[in-house]
């Protein structure tokens, strides 16, 4: 028993033993496993330490990439350094300059796009805090940010001084209509037109005086002016932005052409942009590394009144020195007080500004570090960068006329009568600044017009810019002003009349609103003197253009003042809520579905609260500002002359101080609606009709272009009926003046508004650039008007192409599309001109399209291009003509006389459809026209409208022109030109002959070709004595190469006439100069032709010189057959029958026939060796006689057993002559001399 139960207790504790073993080895299992989870938990957070650590490190990369892409994408100042640094140094290789010189305008047509919504954003966020401020608890100083936070229109307000001393550090003052800010790393300057009191001096003669004599608060009246007071709309703060950014393109330009002399310059004017957005002008100028301000002032203008130059002989002072002088101004001094004299190279105004260097450095190596590059790798060494500011000064101002007449009348005034406000208009006298064409033009600045002054050694002309400024009492200075004065009465008196004859005369010859101002532009004739060049030109269409124009840029200059007077008088409850977004309505009828759809009960008596969001200031804004405008135009064509004879006449009178006339020959309605469209930079759909009828100044009746030219039966029946029957208008009522409230213009009152809310399509806001005139890239696409005159088309194209492709960079972004229809119009002309005529109505069709993209763009098929013509032609599309539509309907017109004739009569009606619509019934444009279609019955045979055309194009512009008008006798000569008989010939050629004199001198091109013209004529009469002496008169005044052709022609007729009147020693006279002048210009000849140099003495003449060496060979052989001796001329003659039946034996006949120009050139080099054509037919003569004795039986004998070794020399050059003449002629020439020797 005790053994059992010892047994038992033994295995209990064993037992208990291996329970307590395995419960250890449990929980050091456990532990273990604990440990091995806490490492892993550990592993794991830092792992997920080590990830975040990662992430935020990549993270953080990356934000400094997109912080660094940020600052480099708005540093647009330093890119704009590194383009032109890349347009510099590769500018000795073309492809890579091409390159740069594409990428650097790209990258400006990048910053105009950022600019504009830059000052887009920002006015409408000071728009939007002027509307929504609370004008009876905030001030308008207490601003958040100084610099920013000001509203557009504040006010001068009495604050205390504190408040005033931080507004007056502001760049601009708010209350003179200026503002500057500081937005996206660039500077903004921002302008609004003003409303101001102003007295102003009219001469009682005036249209303007007579229609509002009774309505004008007169204050005097002196001799035959009155004086009155009254408010005009000032864009003066605009101005002053616009002249300041033509100074710093011109500047720009200039230190590009500087640099490209001297890498180390280190002037140059930041990149910059004018900006135009709902009435407001803003110049935008790339943030350069410059404060802009007295800390880095270098040169310029302090506070105190001191000038800030550094020391005499330092490098920036020489390179100032040296821009003022390619500039070609005059260094001078100016005193600012009595002890402080400075000198000035530049202007007084004018500031210089060191650049921090340094940063661009920084942003290069940044640049290339995060492009992988070398930082180092060859960069240019440069010492600093210095920047211009407040440049407009450079532009010196432009007195003309109307300010000394007033200056003479104050005088004469004071002198006789004691009034003090008789000064007033000279006071409040605004001077225009000359542009820089014209600076350029009249002191042939620049770096070539300083060279070509040093190269000359001529006295070049300067000027000094702070003459009138100057108050000091010295010679110099009373010189500089005379200089001044001198360049105006120059430009007054001189370049603008000038230019004036040129538009008379029709060397330029704009047909719209846009080519009318870039011509203004590119020979540097300010906008603002439209009412001079009205004044002086003689052309009635000119005149008319000229108005026009000054009519929309008056109207708009009205409407931004009234529209800036809205601006400041909205408020947030003007602006309207947005409409509320209707949802469709849900059936809920169960308690379970509307818990399923949440629906909320609300109390009958406690109405929900709605929160509805006002429409964005911005979007209100343009909305009015595009409902203002369809007042606007229903205002202006209307039948009521309210507006004109109070408003308008008013304003026109004082921006362009021009007196109109539009009461006496009426407007154009159509014409002037297409410069409103320019001006206002707007696309206005319309209906003619209504425009025709549409304006209290008649200019036409209805029909009148196809009465008075009689052209209705060359018009479709149906186009006639669609495009000039008379529309019946409903009479519409007086417009009166509106009350009181958010819109101040004249609003007439309408049973029919000709101009609804959908008329206008699209507002366009324009932004300009720097033009980059100087690089290489520029430089090219400028020169397609060489390429054309030179006929290498190809080169034209590749030009053409280049600039289609730069234009949007380049061009002002209103006109962007203007500027494609006008490239793609010059395209399609080369392709005319090199019959492709598909490419050619292609590129017309592509013309339509950049101006209304309704128009489809086509193929190059002929069925394709058929479509398009008929598309525009077709009767029920409703065509809303355009004066910009005209050229392209021209070239169009012009190819569908040879290639698409069934479509002419299409053609023709809508262009004449359209000129009569932009230009009434008086415009040159008609007579050409007429042309065209001349030259297509003439193609046709029709020869009676041949003279039908003819005839209504020379009424056309007898009356468009006048009598005594250059066109009119070109018109003449091309009349003449087409007429079979000479006698015919003869009338129209007199009468421009007649023409041709009265305008032009006798040495004139133009009467010597004239002259040309009538002498073949009369020797076509049989009228030798008149075109010997027309002949003579036409190679005196005819010289050099350009008319050599005319030249030889006219020494032919000489010797055809005085060989006629049996003259033979004066006939062989002039066949002897014929060939001097050949030999003399050969080497111009072969030219001509492009030929290899090696080669040039066997290449082809041009065949009309070719053909009238013939003739005048055929004249000398007939002199030399009658001075020979008859056994030698019946010789030769034997010899000449011997050599036609050796041919004929060859069948060679046709051959020698048809090849006769190497003959011609054998003929010329024996001419050349001999050195007169009588020596080389001697010694051909004594060459048969020596060998032969003049024994014609041995002759015969010869040439029958074909022995001709002894005479092969003298029978080639025979042979030759025979060849040259025509051995037909030449038979007929030995005929005539034989019978005369009878």
């Amino acid at each position: 028993m005790n053994d059992k139960f010892e047994q038992m207790r033994t295995n209990l504790r064993n037992q208990e033993k291996e329970r307590k073993q395995r419960q250890d080895e449990q929980e050091r299992l456990k532990k273990e496993q604990q440990l091995l989870e806490q490492q892993q938990a550990q592993k794991q957070k830092e792992e997920d330490e080590r990830k975040r650590r990662d992430e935020e490190q990549r993270l953080k990369k990356k934000e400094q990439e997109r912080q660094l892409k940020q600052k480099i994408r708005t540093a647009w100042e330093f890119r704009y350094y590194q383009g032109i640094q890349d347009c510099l140094d590769s500018l000795e290789h073309f492809d890579n300059s091409m390159k740069s010189g594409l990428k650097l305008i790209k990258f400006m047509e990048q910053f105009r796009e950022e600019a504009f919504n830059t000052v887009k954003e920002l006015i409408c966020e000071l728009l939007d805090r002027q509307v929504k401020k609370d004008q009876k608890t905030e001030s308008q100083f207490n601003m958040d940010q100084a610099d920013q936070k000001k509203t557009i229109f504040t006010k001068r307000q009495n604050k205390e001084a504190d408040v005033i001393q931080e507004y007056q550090e502001q760049l601009s003052d708010c209350f003179e209509g200026k503002f500057t800010f500081k937005k996206n790393n660039m500077i903004i300057n921002i302008a609004t037109s003003t409303l101001e009191d102003h007295t102003m001096a009219i001469k009682m003669k005036t249209n303007y005086f007579k229609s509002l004599k009774n309505q004008l608060t007169i204050v005097q009246q002196f001799n035959e002016y009155v004086y009155y007071q009254t408010q005009v709309h000032c864009s003066q703060n605009k101005r002053q932005i616009s002249d300041e950014f033509k100074s710093l393109d011109y500047l720009n330009d200039m230190c590009f052409t500087i640099k490209q002399q001297d890498r180390n310059f280190r002037l140059k004017v930041p990149l910059a942009c004018i900006v135009e957005y709902l009435g407001f002008k803003a110049l935008v100028v790339a943030q350069p590394p410059s404060n802009l301000d007295e800390t880095t002032l270098v040169y310029g203008l302090q506070k105190n009144e001191n000038y800030k130059q550094e020391k005499s002989g330092s490098k920036q002072e020489r390179e100032l020195e040296s821009l003022g002088r390619y500039l070609a101004i005059k260094p001078h001094f100016f005193s600012i007080q009595k002890d402080k004299r400075f000198g000035i190279y530049l202007s007084i105004y004018t500031e210089i500004h060191a650049g921090r260097y340094d940063e661009f450095q920084q942003l290069k190596s940044q640049l290339k570090m995060f492009e992988n590059e070398d930082p180092d790798n060859g960069d240019r060494k440069q010492t600093g960068i210095f920047y211009l500011n407040k440049t407009k000064e450079l532009l010196p101002v432009l007195a003309d006329e109307h300010y000394s007449e007033l200056v003479e009348l104050i005088n004469l005034a004071k002198s006789t009568e004691d009034n003090d406000f008789v000064s007033e208009p000279t006071q409040q006298y605004e001077f225009r600044r000359a542009r820089p064409e014209f600076i350029q033009s009249y002191y042939d600045s620049g770096v070539q017009g300083y060279l070509r002054s040093q190269q000359s050694n001529m006295t070049r002309k300067l000027y000094n810019p702070d003459a009138y400024e100057s108050t000091e009492d010295s010679n110099e200075i009373y010189q500089d002003q005379l200089s001044l004065a001198e360049m105006s009465k120059t430009y007054f008196k001189s370049y603008l009349i000038e230019f004036t004859h040129k538009l008379d005369n029709l060397e330029i010859c704009p047909i719209d609103s846009y080519s009318f101002r870039e011509a203004f532009k590119l020979y540097g004739i300010n906008i603002c003197h439209l009412g001079l060049v009205a004044k002086a030109t003689l052309v009635p269409h000119i005149r008319t253009i000229c108005e026009q124009e000054m009519m929309a840029r008056s109207i708009k200059n009205i409407f931004m003042q009234h529209f800036t007077e809205f601006l400041t008088n909205i408020t947030e409850d003007n602006i309207p809520l947005k409409a509320l977004e209707v949802r469709p309505k849900k059936d809920v009828d169960t308690d379970e579905e509307l818990k399923r759809s949440n629906f909320k009960k609300f109390s009958i008596l406690v109405p929900p609260k709605i929160s509805q969001e006002r429409t964005p200031t911005s979007d209100y804004i343009e909305n009015e500002f595009k409902e203002m405008l369809l007042d606007l135009l229903n205002m202006v064509f209307s039948k009521n002359t309210l507006f004109y004879e109070q408003i308008l006449f008013k304003q026109v009178y004082h921006d362009f101080n021009y007196d109109l006339q539009i009461t006496k020959w009426g407007i154009c309605p159509g014409g002037l609606l297409m410069s409103i469209m320019q001006v206002f930079k707007i696309d206005v759909l319309f209906d003619p009709f209504e425009i025709f009828l549409s304006t209290p100044y008649p200019y036409f009746e209805q029909e009148q272009v196809i009465q008075k030219y009689g052209i209705k039966q060359y018009l479709h029946q149906k186009s006639h009926q669609i495009y000039f029957k008379t529309s019946q208008i409903q009479v519409q009522q007086t417009p009166q003046l509106t009350p009181q409230g958010r819109r101040t213009l004249l609003k007439p009152q309408q049973k029919k508004r000709m101009f609804e809310s959908q008329s206008i399509q699209q507002l366009r806001f324009d932004v300009q650039n720097y033009k980059m005139q100087e690089i290489d890239i520029c430089k090219l696409i400028n020169k397609y008007n060489l390429f054309k005159q030179q006929k290498n088309y190809t080169l034209a194209l590749k030009v053409l192409y280049i600039r289609l492709n730069l234009i949007s960079g380049l061009e002002h972004s209103s006109n962007i599309s203007q500027a494609k229809c006008l490239i793609y119009n010059d395209i399609a002309e080369v392709y005319l001109r090199t019959q492709k005529p598909f490419e050619c109505v292609q590129k017309v069709a592509q013309a339509f399209h950049s101006i209304n993209n309704s128009y489809p763009q086509i193929s190059d098929q002929r069925q394709s291009c058929i479509g398009f013509i008929q598309s525009i032609t077709n009767l029920a599309n409703k065509f809303q003509p355009r004066s910009i539509y005209i050229r392209p309907l021209l070239i169009l017109l012009e190819i569908s006389t040879e290639f698409f004739q069934d479509l002419t009569y299409e053609v023709f009606d809508l262009l004449i459809f359209v000129l009569e619509f932009c230009f009434g019934h008086q415009h040159h444009l008609y007579a050409k026209v007429f042309h065209i279609m001349a030259q297509y019955f003439l193609k046709i045979g029709r020869l009676e409208d041949v003279s039908i055309m003819q005839n209504m194009q020379i009424v056309c512009l007898i009356q468009t022109l006048g009598h005594q008008h250059q066109m009119t006798a070109d018109t003449y000569v091309m009349m003449g030109d087409s007429k079979p008989s000479p006698e015919d010939k003869l009338i129209y050629y007199e009468k421009a002959y007649y023409i041709y004199e009265t305008i032009f001198s006798e040495n004139s091109p133009f009467v010597a070709l004239i002259q040309a013209k009538l002498a073949r004529a009369f020797s076509d009469c049989g009228k030798m004595q008149d075109a010997i002496k027309l002949s003579q008169a036409a190679v005196k005044n005819l010289k050099g190469q350009d008319h050599l052709l005319t030249i030889l022609e006219m020494q032919l007729i000489k010797a055809l006439n005085y060989l006629r009147n049996n003259q033979r020693d004066q006939s062989r006279k002039e066949c002897e100069e014929f060939f001097n002048i050949i030999i003399s210009n050969w080497d111009y000849i072969q030219e001509s032709q492009e030929q290899d140099v090696m080669e040039r003495d066997l290449s082809q003449l041009p065949p009309e010189i070719s053909l009238l060496i013939r003739e005048i060979c055929r004249i000398y052989i007939e002199i030399f057959l009658f001075e020979i001796q008859k056994e030698h001329r019946n010789f030769l003659f034997q010899l000449f029958d011997q050599v036609v039946e050796q041919w004929a034996r060859q069948n060679q006949l046709e051959f020698y026939d048809q090849n006769y120009l190497y003959s011609i050139i054998f003929i010329l080099k024996k001419v050349r060796q001999f050195g007169i054509i009588q020596a080389f037919l001697e010694n051909m003569l004594s060459g048969f006689v020596d060998k032969t004795g003049g024994d014609a039986n041995y002759l015969i004998f010869n040439f029958k057993n074909q022995t001709q070794d002894s005479i092969k020399e003298a029978l080639e050059s025979y042979e030759n002559i025979i060849i040259t003449v025509d051995r037909k002629l030449m038979s007929r020439i030995f005929e005539k001399v034989m019978i005369s020797q009878i």
